[in-house]
């Protein structure tokens, strides 16, 4: 076995797959699907947002987080004047929901800059041949899978705010097209990337566009941050996973720790899930990072590299000649709630984005990560607990029925296989919701081991593979 991978769309482990049988590493991978889905995960992913990776490298022995999400703006403005994000009415499975979008809700983007650290340190294959995926599948055009499809309709307000979204972005004889996308990939250099978009006479024009609500400082002062990841010791497992200032990590942890005050051997399944619903209710903070997929990689000799990648919701705003959409994160309420974390312009913007490992000693059980925005903590809980407490296959850990409590403390629940456990659910929490389907909404585990299996959650079309 060579290597094996999982991520939200087919063309993204394709290329993975790829960089493997080519003789690259794990981190070789990740970049390559990292880059399609930019390329393709419209609404989910862009070189406009920001992430987190968290590597393991094994001549080293050493796990590393690098933190390449979105910056608070505002470094040196020259007035007080910020513009302000506009908002927009989406219809999002039934319902009305208010976004804040425009130059208004920009924050200061890291997606390349963490792609140029993790090619500089961890990769061995040449550039163009990491990119190539990527460029192939905009020449051929987007097919859409059905999440995206739904998402990307979702999104249709703000893409269509300005002509380039509106002729490129949409159905073009069944495919979706970025030729400005392609045309920015196909320079295949580092430094051409780092010109446009951070310190060259390609930032110009988008300096002038955004009004300040980005800056020059904004750009120049971006870095990537390597971290230690946080590790937390559970019932003879280890888990790794993404450290503050990001929240996720330490709250899916927070909800472990929580889960120990009972001993669940001596509930029976009805009690177990009435236990664990109360501690998903109870958790908090409610940080939220909009669209978001997950990728992960383990190559054949033994380097694990898990990556959540985000856009927020998407401002509808295109950086000039790049066709790069763009973040609206601080069009995102919930990532600005005042829990104590700085908001200070070149400071971090809060996440939910948890990408995480599971070990049984030295051995991996489980490299993984979730879409979702604030159901990102739900899903990962529920993933684990399955994985681990019930003793669940992969594929069943997540596709099991999920539950999450809003923001609102509605009950929002899959269709449980068990009526039974609905009604008393129902009971329990008035205020609730059933879904008709499994749904994106309850976000996207995608999946792999250290025995080389994985899994694509199939609310998010996820795509597991190996070689």
């Amino acid at each position: 076995m060579s290597g094996v991978v999982s991520s939200g769309h087919r063309l993204a482990t394709e290329a993975a797959l790829r960089m493997l049988q080519l003789g690259g590493n794990a981190f070789d991978a990740i970049l390559s699907a990292g880059f399609v889905s930019t390329a393709v995960e419209l609404g989910f992913s862009s070189l406009g947002g920001g992430g987190f990776l968290l590597g393991h490298r094994a001549d080293k022995g050493k796990d590393f987080i690098y933190d390449f999400f979105v910056n608070h703006p505002g470094l040196n403005a020259s007035t007080f004047f910020r513009p302000q994000p506009e908002k927009v009415s989406v219809n999002f499975s039934g319902t009305s929901q208010i976004f804040q979008v425009g130059i208004g809700s920009l924050g200061v983007h890291g997606t390349i800059r963490g792609f140029q650290k993790c090619y500089a340190e961890q990769c061995s294959l040449d550039l163009d041949i990491l990119v190539s995926p990527a460029i192939e599948a905009l020449e051929r055009g987007i097919q859409l899978t059905p999440s995206m499809e739904f998402f990307l309709q979702s999104l249709k307000p703000m893409i269509d705010r300005t002509q380039y979204g509106r002729e490129h972005l949409h159905d073009q004889h069944g495919n979706h097209y970025n030729p400005l996308l392609k045309e920015f990939l196909e320079l295949c250099s580092f430094d051409a990337w780092i010109d446009t978009l951070y310190e060259g006479a390609g930032t110009e024009q988008f300096l002038e566009e955004v009004e300040e609500a980005i800056t020059q400082d904004d750009l120049l002062a971006y870095r990537v941050q390597e971290r230690e990841p946080l590790v937390y010791p559970y019932k003879g497992y280890t888990i790794v996973t993404n450290n503050d200032p990001s929240v996720g990590g330490p709250t899916v942890c927070q909800g472990l720790q929580d889960s120990l005050s009972e001993d669940i051997s001596k509930m029976d399944q009805l009690e177990k899930s009435l236990y664990r619903a109360e501690i998903l209710k109870n958790l908090q903070p409610v940080f939220a990072t909009g669209g978001t997929t997950h990728l992960n990689v383990i190559d054949s000799w033994g380097n694990i590299a898990s990556m959540s990648l985000s856009i927020g919701t998407c401002s509808g705003y295109f950086y000039p000649n790049t066709g790069i959409l763009m973040n609206n994160m601080m069009g995102e309420e919930d990532l600005h709630q005042p829990f104590g974390h700085p908001t200070t312009p070149g400071s971090r913007i809060c996440s939910m984005m948890a990408p995480t490992f599971i070990r049984k000693g030295d051995d991996l059980l489980a490299s993984f990560g979730s879409g979702g925005s604030n159901r990102i903590r739900s899903a990962l809980l529920q993933f684990i607990w399955n994985l681990l407490d019930e003793g669940m296959s992969l594929k069943d850990a997540v596709e099991a029925p999920r539950l999450h409590f809003n923001e609102t403390g509605s009950l929002q629940m899959e269709p449980f296989h068990s009526k039974e456990l609905e009604t008393v659910l129902t009971l329990k929490y008035p205020n609730y919701r059933i879904w008709d389907i499994k749904h994106l909404y309850f976000g996207g585990v995608h999946v792999v081991s250290g025995d080389y299996n994985g899994w694509g959650d199939s609310r998010r079309d996820g795509s597991y593979d190996q070689i």
